[in-house]
């Protein structure tokens, strides 16, 4: 399966914590489970020091599949998702 990488950017706006309705289910969405429902595996997340930008490094069939399972978060902020290599 070919690696990604996704970078969320929340917005002052828009942003996890002005909300509700990504709030709540952003834990359900990065559990193992609802990732492989899109095909999806996620090797790690991270939050990059002294930013608010969340990083994904995952297997997917295509972009388009991880986009879409990550597209709540796409709903409170930027989100990019480009190939890469291991």
């Amino acid at each position: 399966m070919p690696l990604f990488l996704a970078a969320h950017r929340p917005s002052a706006v828009h942003g996890p914590a002005q909300n509700p309705e990504v709030t709540p289910m952003s834990p359900q969405l990065l559990l193992p489970c609802t990732a492989a429902r899109y095909g999806a595996k996620i090797h790690g997340e991270a939050v990059a020091n002294g930013k608010h930008y969340l990083y994904h490094i995952a297997d997917a069939a295509d972009g388009a599949s991880l986009r879409s399972y990550l597209a709540p978060f796409g709903k409170a902020g930027s989100l990019d998702v480009v190939g890469a290599s291991r």
